[in-house]
């Protein structure tokens, strides 16, 4: 697997928030033509994409891996004969096993969630539950960990998982600095961004406010009266 730069796993949580907003605003495609059978996942879609209580087949890897593009077309029809079967397992009751990919290299919020250390790297969610594939790296064998062989390992600790509290109150911040550099962006088209920035400023200022005020209220205890 291609090993990671040491500085990218180092990346402060406030850099990589700044790099996964002006990347995944700029609409780039990934340098990687997978097709339609894989679906794209970024920082703005994944958590959406993943709680659809469907399983994820996920792979993290990075355009400029070798491993990563020699293995395109095995991962295109890992996923062209794993959603085959979806129609079947809708009527069966069962749900849908879908797979996915992040560039990691750019979208480093969802990067940073899973801890990757090399590309590629594939991970199973089940619900809240993630699962890292270890097994030599084939067709048969990421089909057959979707399909079921992933139980026969451990999930990784819900704390720390992706899927875990860190993992969602990180990509919830993340989501409330997208939301938040999307308005400024539209405020600075009509007023400048100087102006823009004031306004967004006092914005969350008075939020804040209300929401102290409204959180005081509720905590403080009511006098009773006979």
């Amino acid at each position: 697997a291609c090993l990671l730069m040491a500085g990218l796993t180092d990346l402060t949580f406030g850099a990589t928030v700044v790099n996964t907003v002006v990347s995944t605003g700029s609409g780039a495609s990934s340098k990687i033509n997978r097709g339609e059978q894989v679906i794209t996942l970024t920082s703005r879609n994944f958590d959406s994409n993943v709680t659809d209580g469907s399983k994820w087949l996920v792979e993290v890897y990075a355009p400029w891996c070798g491993h990563c593009m020699r293995f395109v077309s095995s991962y295109e029809e890992v996923a062209r004969r794993l959603h085959a079967k979806n129609e079947e397992r809708e009527e069966k009751g069962e749900r849908k096993i879908k797979v996915g990919k992040v560039d990691g290299s750019k979208e480093t919020a969802v990067n940073s969630r899973f801890g990757v250390a090399a590309y590629p790297t594939f991970f199973l969610i089940d619900g809240w539950n993630v699962y890292e594939f270890d097994m030599e790296r084939t067709v048969s064998n990421l089909i057959n960990f979707a399909e079921g062989g992933y139980k026969d390992s451990t999930a990784m600790p819900m704390l720390t998982s992706p899927m875990g509290p860190l993992g969602q109150m990180q990509g919830l911040f993340l989501r409330f600095a997208m939301w938040g550099v999307s308005i400024f962006e539209g405020l600075s088209g009509k007023f400048g961004p100087m102006l823009a920035g004031i306004i967004l400023c006092g914005g969350f200022v008075f939020t804040s406010m209300i929401g102290m005020i409204a959180l005081a209220l509720a905590i403080t205890p009511k006098t009773k009266v006979d």
